[in-house]
């Protein structure tokens, strides 16, 4: 009769705990996402047509898939190319942030900058990180 009174509650407690931790393991994972691009190399004494100029009007972008959302982005010179170490930063950035493309039926939402030469020989390229949400 002891022992009986004791293995109830332990095997209400396990049945319970089960449940609770069952419903911990069903938890849905993280809808948040990492897409990274580098562009480039781009010589920022290159003129516009140029080999290795900076695209004309175009920003440097990357979408998130279809209806889903861009919560940030980031963009970041890099000095070391396939053309070796630039000393200096040869491109500016323009930050362009999350933007609605509606020239493109697939993906709509983005995140970009443009990518600015500053006349000075060398090369760079350009990182962009974009954290995307699944709808």
């Amino acid at each position: 009769m002891r022992r009986l009174a004791l293995f109830l509650p332990v095997l209400i407690v396990v049945l319970l705990g089960g449940s609770v931790f069952a419903g911990i393991a069903a938890a849905a994972p993280s809808k948040n996402y990492t897409v990274t691009r580098t562009f480039g190399p781009y010589n920022g004494a290159a003129k516009i047509g140029q080999p290795g100029s900076v695209p004309d009007g175009q920003a440097l972008a990357v979408y998130c898939a279809d209806r889903e959302s861009v919560i940030g982005g980031t963009a970041k010179i890099n000095r070391k190319t396939s053309y070796g170490t630039a000393k200096s930063d040869v491109l500016t950035l323009d930050v362009v942030g999350t933007f609605y493309d509606t020239d493109r039926s697939d993906y709509a939402l983005g995140w970009g900058a443009f990518a600015d030469p500053t006349r000075k020989s060398g090369w760079n390229s350009v990182t962009i990180t974009v954290t995307c949400r699944r709808q």
